[in-house]
């Protein structure tokens, strides 16, 4: 498939080597839980404990460990006895609960400017979620990559992201016609009930990539509720909120952003990141090295990262990871690995297999 250019600008955290507990998700989609648990009449005390007065009235500024986010998805479902929680939280939250990105994304001009919205602001909700837009002959489909997509512990986030980007589709026009196919890459769950009622029918599990296949055609209609001034002031609010939450510390952070926002197999030569990052090759090395690391080691850093994520697919083959990793066949790939791990791909994936 073809890939369009959506805005990738720091859609990625600063560090490339970042395991799931320590991604951050800001306390605002905390509220996007709470209004789901109204419905069931059960009080934020009841979910958020001492934090309640803290974590309900979330700024978008504050964030917490994404492995709290997860358990309090956890206790939600407890309290509500509601399996399907992420799916209500995408389909039925207030748009308020989703911060700037909501009102920002929804008076957008069209949906590829939309989803290149959603790409280019993800941060602002949930780090380490990569949205790529991919485009071949008349369909197209929105990926969502994130760190163990596939991990059946990860459904109910898995279905809070999905559900949303199904709900911003329909929120641009599109109808069940439109949309092919919404595939999840863990197995089937035993509430598949609430799938069939959220997705249409449309949902298919054991995929190998996590998003929404749909019409190309539905790219570029015309959005009625396209408001050009609001939506300059949400730009600049959310640029500048982003720009406060990733601002980089130090020179190798700059580099592993840059090389987050591109395709492990397209990296750069260091001379032409000098060039992106405004520095001379030498002045860059000489910080790196000051930092104590190289841009050799961010590069085999970002390769490793893309690598582990991939292996954590199992629906990937060694092969298929190698290419998309740039390597020129599987072997190269293999040798690769056990020199950034000592461990061999094999051995890795069974590591990190999950049982549902």
């Amino acid at each position: 498939m073809r890939e369009a250019t959506v805005g990738w600008q720091r859609v990625m955290p600063a560090q490339p080597s970042r395991s799931d507990e320590s991604l951050r998700v800001s306390t605002i989609l905390v509220q996007s839980v709470l209004d789901v648990m109204q419905k069931h009449g059960i009080s934020p005390a009841a979910l958020l404990g001492s934090r309640a007065d803290v974590l309900a009235k979330g700024t978008g500024e504050q964030s917490i460990a994404l492995g709290e986010y997860q358990a309090l998805l956890a206790r939600a479902i407890e309290l509500t006895r509601e399996p399907a929680l992420g799916i209500h939280c995408g389909l039925h939250a207030s748009e308020a609960s989703f911060g700037l990105v909501a009102p920002l994304v929804s008076h957008a001009a069209t949906l590829r400017h939309g989803i290149g919205l959603v790409s280019q602001f993800s941060a602002l909700l949930m780090e380490g979620v990569c949205v790529r837009l991919t485009e071949e002959a008349s369909m197209a489909q929105f990926r969502c990559e994130f760190v163990a997509a596939h991990d059946p512990h990860n459904r109910s986030l898995i279905e809070q992201m999905l559900a949303g980007m199904a709900r911003m589709l329909r929120a641009f026009g599109c109808t069940r016609a439109d949309i092919s196919q919404v595939s999840f890459e863990y197995p089937m769950p035993s509430h598949a009930a609430a799938y069939s009622l959220a997705f249409s029918g449309a949902e298919r599990f054991g995929q190998p990539f996590t998003g929404i296949e749909f019409r190309a055609a539905a790219l570029d209609r015309p959005h009625l509720h396209h408001h050009p001034e609001l939506q300059a002031l949400m730009l600049d609010q959310a640029e500048r909120s982003l720009s406060r939450q990733s601002r980089p510390k130090s020179h190798s952070e700059r580099v592993a952003r840059l090389l987050c926002h591109l395709p492990a197999d397209k990296l750069p030569n260091m001379a032409a990141a000098a060039r992106r990052l405004g520095l001379s090759v030498r002045s860059l090395r000489r910080r790196l090295e000051e930092e104590g690391t190289s841009y050799r080691d961010l590069i085999q850093d970002r390769r490793y990262d893309a690598s582990c994520m991939m292996l954590r697919n199992p629906q990937m083959t060694f092969q298929e990871i190698g290419y998309a990793l740039g390597f020129a066949d599987c072997t190269a790939f293999h040798r690769a690995f056990k020199r950034w791990s000592d461990l061999t791909p094999a051995e890795y994936r069974a590591a990190h297999e999950v049982n549902d």
